[in-house]
């Protein structure tokens, strides 16, 4: 997991209300798969799981 600073940083021209719902996406994930490795590619969140063929993607 990314420090929240850095996920802050990323997300500092995002609306508002758009951050609150990537935040929350952010939890959930963690949440559910909590060994998932998260970094940031581009203009994307992006999450990397062990078994996955994969990213799973979010971003603005």
């Amino acid at each position: 997991m990314l420090p929240y600073h850095t996920v802050d940083n990323f997300l500092r021209f995002v609306p508002d209300e758009l951050r609150e719902i990537l935040l929350e996406i952010r939890n959930i994930v963690f949440s559910v798969v909590p060994e998932v490795q998260e970094e940031i590619s581009g203009k994307r969140l992006v999450y990397f799981r062990g078994q996955a063929s994969g990213p799973a993607k979010s971003g603005t």
